[in-house]
């Protein structure tokens, strides 16, 4: 046995109320219900900032991943919700501006802004947003109907209103 291991063995009680005692913490750890971590109700997802003040959630269950904005290009002759694509991993990903699809004034691209990566059934696809916040939870059944604003009626892929503020 390597002198390095065989020194570590030697570091273990050996006599047996030693290892009892060892053998009691140990159950006596597992069992603690102060170290159980219960997670918190409701759904959770990634809290985003398009323009000075418009928040909107992404629900973790189609995220996919957070990146940068650096490498974004723009796609000559395509309508102005689609920001471009951006390479990820040897692949191309069609990103779309969540602010001139919800109508919202954004500054320009900067080093806050990132491009969140949704996956859904057999789509991947990327959202130019301003900044991502944080994450939080939502309740379904606590949400608010989300109404037309302007320039914005398809509200087919909004769920609602979260706490008067947070669209998901």
């Amino acid at each position: 046995m390597p002198e390095a291991i065989n020194k570590s063995w030697q570091r273990m009680p050996s006599d047996t109320q030693a290892m009892n005692l060892m053998h009691k913490r140990a159950v006596r750890l597992a069992c603690d219900k102060s170290r159980e971590v219960n997670a918190a109700p409701g759904i959770p997802y990634l809290l985003v900032q398009l323009g000075p003040r418009e928040r909107y959630g992404i629900p973790y269950q189609y995220l996919d991943e957070v990146m940068y904005s650096r490498g974004l290009t723009r796609v000559p002759c395509t309508p102005s919700f689609i920001a471009g694509v951006i390479g990820r991993r040897g692949s191309l990903i069609t990103v779309l501006d969540l602010g001139e699809i919800f109508k919202v004034s954004q500054r320009k691209t900067d080093e806050h802004a990132r491009v969140v990566v949704i996956k859904y059934p057999e789509m991947m696809l990327g959202l130019l947003v301003g900044e991502v916040v944080g994450n939080d939870r939502y309740d379904p059944a606590s949400l608010a109907p989300a109404l037309p604003s302007d320039g914005v009626m398809d509200l087919a892929y909004v769920l609602g209103i979260h706490e008067s503020g947070v669209t998901i």
